[in-house]
């Protein structure tokens, strides 16, 4: 007596992409799924003449982690800039600070190099301190030289 096996159907509907082989130029059949993975995992199938053949470009998990990569360099990049332009935004204001500071003491009469107050200010720098002006000097469009 024989044992009678269960008979088992089985259907499926593959999908096959047309390809030619880099080397011989034989076309063939590949499953699209198989092709995929390839693409995104990387490795390498065979031609019906036995080439070896694999996609040349990064995969999908390399491309991944390099955009990843340039992400990360973005970010601390970015966070560099804006740390140098708070640097600069405070060092701006110190300077201006000093600015204020200085031109109001001028404006009350006080010397910017020796610090003692003058009544004419301009004729003491002048004199005093000619380093300190410079060779063809701006004349300050509110002062009416005549008055």
């Amino acid at each position: 007596m024989t044992a009678r096996l269960a008979k088992i159907e089985y259907k499926d509907t593959i999908t096959l992409e047309l390809c030619r082989c880099p080397v011989c130029a034989v076309p063939y059949g590949v499953e699209s799924r198989m092709l995929e993975n390839r693409h995104e995992h990387g490795g390498s199938w065979y031609c019906p003449n036995g080439h070896s053949i694999h996609f040349t470009d990064e995969t999908v998990s390399e491309k991944n982690k390099r955009l990843e990569q340039q992400l990360a360099y973005t970010e601390e990049s970015k966070d560099w800039w804006k740390r140098e332009a708070e640097e600069k935004a405070r060092s701006l204001s110190a300077t201006r600070g000093v600015l204020t500071r200085t031109k109001n003491r001028i404006a009350k009469g006080v010397c910017p190099c020796c610090h003692r107050q003058f009544i004419n200010l301009r004729r003491h720098m002048e004199s005093k301190h000619p380093e300190y002006t410079s060779e063809d000097p701006k004349e300050d469009p509110r002062e009416d030289p005549e008055s």
